[in-house]
């Protein structure tokens, strides 16, 4: 027989395309083995001929529309699973370890946890477990893992921590890591055998008939089986025990890969609290096979689903992204730009209402205003104060509009005149309010950033969080032309779950004082420019901002736009005329950017390191410490 010697990477690539590729067998290559490998030639010759046929045919799919993601998915089959029924969990009772019962420990997570809802608590004692914490795989960024709307959140960031970023680890794949558990009761789930395991993210949880559990880690088996050894642990009532299992789980090399990449049994789907219920998720995911939905809870508006495995997760994962109610919609928003005709409140109602009801012709979900798009920002005219006093007459047009048309409005910011009603102090009021299509006030937020000029004729809200709103468009947060120069003001609205901030704004080419002027007459474009897509990649939300407009040479400075993460203005109103851009705003986007980023999930982590609530002590130049740098002044 004529053979032909090859070299051993290339035979293990072959193999790996060819039939030994998609049987769920591994090929394992003993240690006596060097660098070559000697095979027939007609077995070479039909593994060359597998091979190809296995490229055309990916080939083939992937100009189709077939992902890597779902490839990998489909290619692992359901006997990649790591372990595949309860005979492969074969253990002998003389191998079990008893512990001494003077010894009685209640097992919780060494961290804050979060907490599933309606957790059965059903542990004994009151020691915390505190197990020596392996380093944790550093999350890698993938491409895959943008294209959906449910992300993977690890069992270490369910109860209050989270991975670090860095470079790519390979996992093991067959490391020591499936503990069997024994002496369990009838009763238990696989939600009381996730919630006595810890100390490491959890690979599966095989629960088997003979009231016996095979649990798999990533990683910390030997640390959680160390401590397991010393104490005691309760569940229903019962002392478990704990031991190696005989029948250990390799990690097949594409589930392998997706840990790396952040994959965990945990799934999280953002922003579909208010599209699907649990019991609908259950049945979306019922037909996959071998998979148990441990607990759906939701939180933020964001579903949180636990599953007994990261192979079954990847498989939920990909029937999700399949099924429109879990992709994030697209709104239509209109961004308005107009130029306020000084103190001419009905002339400026009228233009703005034309503009609302193109809107609505185009399409429109939502139309935003300019600041002071009804008076212009004139304070010391006499007339101005008293113009205020008329805001409720435009509200009210405002909503009329918004109900007759079926669109919400933001009419820009209305001037409220509170004189005789309120304290001196509060005599004027510089509001945003978000108005539904069936013309109700869904939102109000007043300025609490007072640009200087103003601070002589406008009360703040300081003493106010700020608030989020949820509306027909998503969770929506406002702020007012100089709040957006402070990031903390994001900060708080994504903390809370805003996805869209808008932002009506008077902003000028003149708010500039002369030395900056000079060293550039456009400063303030620059400014706005940079900032509005900054306030976007690292809030991963999108900017609606609508600013005024005006004739030339009058110093407006226009530049309406909307802006997102990766792309930054979606469109922009790139002089100061007046117009409208209509945006489809594709809120899929702001979740790819978050599971890239990150930023929300680090924020909201219970240890997270930021305080932006800075002591006024700290301030020299603080209000409340003027006399004292003055007095200081009249002493040098």
């Amino acid at each position: 027989m004529s053979t032909i010697t090859i070299g051993k990477a290339y035979f293990d690539a072959l193999l790996r395309r060819a039939q030994f590729h998609i049987s769920g067998h591994e090929f394992e290559l003993t240690p006596d083995l060097l660098s070559n490998v000697v095979i027939s030639k007609e077995e070479h010759d039909h593994l060359q001929q597998r091979s190809q046929d296995y490229t055309l045919l990916k080939s083939a799919l992937f100009r189709g529309g077939l992902t890597m993601d779902t490839l990998n998915t489909l290619l692992a089959g359901e006997s990649e699973a790591g372990v595949d029924g309860a005979a492969q969990y074969v253990y002998s009772p003389e191998e079990t370890f008893t512990k001494p019962k003077s010894v009685s420990v209640s097992m919780r997570a060494p961290h804050m946890h979060r907490g599933l809802a309606n957790s059965d608590d059903s542990e004994t004692g009151s020691e915390q477990l505190d197990l020596p914490q392996p380093r944790p795989l550093h999350r890698a960024n993938s491409d895959e893992l943008t294209e959906s709307c449910a992300d993977d959140y690890s069992d270490d960031e369910q109860h209050g921590y989270k991975q670090e970023r860095g470079a790519r680890q390979r996992i093991p794949l067959h490391d020591q890591r499936t503990i069997l558990i024994s002496n369990l009761a009838e009763c238990t789930t696989h939600k009381d055998i996730a919630k006595v395991v810890r100390g490491g993210r959890v690979l599966d949880i095989f629960l088997r008939n003979d009231r016996s559990a095979a649990v798999s880690f990533v990683e910390g088996a030997a640390d959680f089986l160390t401590y397991i050894k010393r104490n005691d642990v309760y569940l229903h009532a019962k002392r478990l025990e704990f031991r190696w299992a005989d029948r250990q789980f390799h990690v097949p090399p594409h589930i392998s890969n997706k840990i790396v990449g952040g994959a965990t049994r945990n799934l999280i789907v953002r922003g579909v609290a208010s599209r699907v219920t649990e019991e609908q998720i259950r049945e979306h995911l019922d037909h996959i096979h071998n998979l148990v939905v441990v607990e759906v809870y939701f939180q933020n508006g964001d579903a949180h689903i636990s599953t007994n495995s990261i192979h079954n997760a990847l498989f939920a994962r990909t029937c999700m992204m399949s099924r429109t109610v879990y992709k994030a919609p697209t709104v239509k928003v209109a961004v308005i730009q107009l130029y306020p005709k000084p103190l001419d409140l009905e002339h400026n109602f009228n233009k703005a209402a034309d503009f609302v009801r193109s809107a609505a012709a185009q399409g429109a979900e939502l139309a935003v205003l300019p600041e002071y798009h009804l008076t212009n920002w004139l304070p010391k005219d006499p007339s101005f104060a008293s113009l205020c006093d008329q805001w409720e007459t435009y509200l009210k047009k405002y909503q009329d509009l918004a109900k007759e048309y079926g669109i919400c409005i933001v009419p820009g910011t209305i001037v409220e005149g509170h004189r005789g009603e309120e304290k001196e102090e509060d005599r004027l009021l510089n509001v945003a309010y978000f108005i539904g299509k069936d013309g109700e006030i869904i939102g109000k937020y007043v300025k609490k950033n007072l640009w200087g000029p103003e601070r002589d004729h406008l009360t703040s809200s300081t003493s106010h969080p700020h608030e989020v709103f949820d509306t027909p468009v998503g969770k929506v947060g406002m702020l007012i032309c100089w709040d957006l120069a402070f990031p903390e003001a994001f900060r708080e609205l994504i903390a809370a779950g805003a996805k869209i901030i808008i932002i009506p704004t008077f902003w000028t080419l003149n708010d500039c004082n002369k030395e900056g002027l000079a060293r550039n007459p456009a400063s303030e474009a620059l400014f706005l420019d940079s900032i509005l897509t900054a306030r976007a990649f690292e809030n991963t939300c999108a900017i609606v901002f609508a600013n005024a407009g005006g004739p030339p040479g009058k110093g407006y400075a226009g530049l309406s736009q909307v802006a997102v993460p990766f792309v930054g203005p979606l469109a922009k109103l790139g002089s100061a005329g007046e117009g409208m851009i209509v945006v489809d705003l594709d809120l899929q986007m702001l979740e790819d950017a978050e599971a890239n980023y990150q930023i929300r999930s680090d924020i909201s982590r219970s240890d997270w390191h930021y305080d932006y609530r800075h002591s006024k002590l700290d301030n020299p130049h603080s209000a409340d410490n003027e006399g004292t740098r003055d007095e200081q002044d009249d002493r040098d």
